[in-house]
């Protein structure tokens, strides 16, 4: 996204000042745990919004890498859920995007997938799925 940033400050001023620089296609969760299952096989619960803050506050402890979010998801869940659906309009940005020398546009789920999981397994975040220790991308 920044490249793109970068590439349309290329060109010329626009008429349109407001860009909604967001993803070119929507993905949730629930995509990337499904993606992550089926290129990784890595399983995964999955829980309705109020159960998953249930789960987080039960689980969830000051050793844990999502713990300093801990009080904004408690604080702050209703109104997540509130914007699960919504979605901003990005047809100016990609245009001007793609009129701009360099602009792209994103790559599929599987390969931002594919970093993720590569990047965190290469820095020690996550083992290999059990039973599944050298499964290689799809």
């Amino acid at each position: 996204m920044a490249d793109n940033i970068a590439a349309i400050f290329q060109l010329p001023p626009a008429d349109v000042r407001t860009f909604h620089i967001t993803a070119d296609r929507y993905y949730n969760l629930a995509d990337v745990a499904r993606t992550m299952t089926r290129l990784y096989g890595y399983q995964f619960s999955y829980y309705n919004i109020p159960d998953f803050v249930a789960k987080m506050n039960e689980h969830c402890t000051k050793n844990d890498p999502i713990y300093p979010l801990l009080d904004f998801v408690n604080r702050s869940h209703e109104k997540i859920a509130a914007m699960r659906d919504k979605r901003y309009n990005n047809d100016r940005y990609r245009a001007i995007r793609d009129a701009a020398p360099g602009g792209v546009g994103d790559p599929p789920l599987d390969a931002i997938v594919t970093f993720i999981v590569e990047y965190m397994r290469r820095e020690g975040l996550i083992d290999a799925a059990p039973g599944r220790p050298d499964v290689e991308k799809a």
